[in-house]
């Protein structure tokens, strides 16, 4: 009877189920990570979010990525990235999420490294398709940076939870922002979401940022490469991909996701 109920209450939204923590590794994508922080902390878009449209399935979840990447300002192509060799749109949050508390600030943009932004697509379908999400919906997930080292970690994780008043790299918000001429920059100050964070290592020898807590022996995903060079020549002979490919069959990043493998590691303790 009770595991009725939950599904009545899973189908009717009044269950959110627990998110997983997902990692992307900033020294490898430092752009990319500034441009999730930027959007996560200072434009109320957060780092809770959920995989809930399967694009390459359905044509109304194509449309609804589509849309997504619209309003976050990376389509249609060109789009103001066009013009800068080897960079293309980087969106956040990922065409195929939603905000978990379903609240839809603007979405936003930022130009990034074109092999970064592929990285990054290359990794989040490896999150999507296999642990955690393990290809179902909804999923919900946190956005974790994670660094290899400490000092960089303490050095640059600050900013992705409490620095709203700089801007490092050239986040924009999507054309249906309310802020004029669709630009809302760091410089125009905003409270952050969070600011309550500490520097964690996780037991694989990596650093992450996390709300402060006991997180001791959390799990944690992390995406790893299983040959280095031949992901990096993978994501570099990609071209102007993106995170985001709308069309319905295969995929263009599936012969990367074979380079991945998805780790389970866990929070070891605060670095003081």
């Amino acid at each position: 009877m009770v595991a009725v109920v939950l599904l009545l209450q899973l189908l009717l939204g009044s269950v959110t189920l627990a998110a997983s923590d997902i990692t992307f590794p900033c020294d490898k994508m430092w752009d990319v990570c500034q441009n999730m922080c930027y959007h996560a902390n200072c434009n109320e878009q957060g780092y809770d979010i959920t995989f809930d449209i399967k694009p390459k399935e359905s044509k109304d979840d194509e449309k609804i990525e589509s849309y997504r990447r619209k309003n976050s300002g990376c389509e249609p192509h060109p789009n103001r990235c066009s013009t800068i060799k080897d960079h293309n749109c980087d969106e956040y949050p990922f065409g195929t999420t939603r905000r978990t508390d379903k609240v839809q600030a603007s979405r936003g943009n930022a130009c990034v490294v074109e092999k970064h932004n592929n990285a990054q697509g290359a990794l989040i379908r490896k999150y999507r398709n296999d642990a955690p999400c393990h290809g179902e919906i909804p999923c919900n997930v946190n956005v974790v940076p994670e660094y290899k080292d400490q000092r960089e970690a303490k050095k640059n994780m600050p900013a992705c939870f409490s620095d709203c008043k700089t801007n490092p790299g050239n986040a924009m918000t999507g054309p249906n922002s309310n802020h004029q001429d669709g630009v809302y920059r760091r410089s125009l100050a905003r409270s952050p979401i969070s600011n309550q964070t500490n520097t964690y290592r996780l037991s694989g020898g990596t650093y992450v940022a996390l709300e402060n807590g006991s997180r001791n022996h959390d799990t944690i995903f992390v995406a790893k490469t299983k040959d280095e060079d031949a992901f990096e020549k993978a994501v570099e002979t990609l071209g102007n991909i993106g995170s985001s490919n709308t069309t319905i069959g295969s995929d263009p990043f599936d012969h990367i996701l074979s380079l991945l493998e998805v780790e389970t590691q866990s929070v070891v303790g605060p670095v003081l």
